[in-house]
């Protein structure tokens, strides 16, 4: 096998909006005696439904405007072995403000509530037992430093990112179980719905100023009460 290897010189960091997903129960799924031959219809399925949140103006074309929820392709993204991270570059051409926070977060959202119904129709399909269903979404915003591979410039390749970033988007993402969608507040996304919180205990010692939306937040804390109050405090993003 080829070893991994990144070139030693340090490279420029980038400022991006990293979001990350993971599928719920995927680990179980991987489980099951179907699991060899249903996961490479079930992910191929999945990304399909997963890239309707971006904007394709070929695949579109004869799609209704009001009809699609969508936010414009990453500029880079990566299958993570249970769900994806997807990086969006700060460029002159295409700036990250809020507007642009919003419109992610709406058109991830939209993917969110749309895949168990989505998900239920290929079990009837496919025939097969309950696959994973729902993801949990982290979104969050700051520098990514880019990792390549070869010692030449003229031949190297960004194979990958890391950065404080890319790990509170993760964070954020596996933060609250039970409410499944969390955003850095430093995004500022409008979005209606959406309320502050202080995510409380980050990675065991950090709190961090959030968004998340108060139908999940309410449905959380009925449901996991204690769980929920461990992991949030009132308050507004600074």
């Amino acid at each position: 096998m080829n070893p991994i290897q990144f070139k030693p010189e340090p490279e420029s960091a980038r400022t991006a909006v990293a979001a990350t997903f993971d599928l719920v129960g995927f680990t179980p799924f991987c489980e099951q005696e179907v699991f060899p031959k249903l996961v490479n219809r079930y992910l191929s399925h999945l990304f399909q439904t997963f890239d309707q949140a971006f904007v394709d103006p070929w695949r579109d074309h004869f799609k209704a405007p009001h009809e699609l929820i969508q936010v414009r392709r990453p500029d880079f993204a990566k299958f993570t072995g249970n769900g994806a991270l997807l990086l969006w570059f700060r460029n002159e051409e295409q700036a990250l403000d809020a507007a642009f926070a919003a419109s992610l977060v709406t058109a991830l959202r939209d993917f969110q509530r749309r895949l168990p119904a989505v998900v239920s129709d290929w079990e009837q399909l496919w025939q097969c037992p309950p696959l994973p269903k729902t993801v949990r979404i982290g979104i969050s915003g700051g520098s990514v430093h880019p990792l390549r591979t070869a010692a030449i410039r003229i031949f190297s390749e960004s194979v990958d990112y890391t950065g404080d970033c890319l790990n509170r988007a993760f964070w954020l993402q596996n933060h609250c179980p039970e409410v499944g969608f969390i955003v850095d507040a430093a995004l500022e996304p409008k979005v209606p719905g959406l309320i502050p919180l202080l995510a409380r205990r980050v990675k065991e010692t950090r709190t961090a100023p959030v968004f998340v939306f108060q139908e999940d937040y309410e449905r959380a804390t009925k449901a996991a009460t204690e769980q929920v109050v461990q992991r949030f405090a009132a308050g507004a993003p600074a």
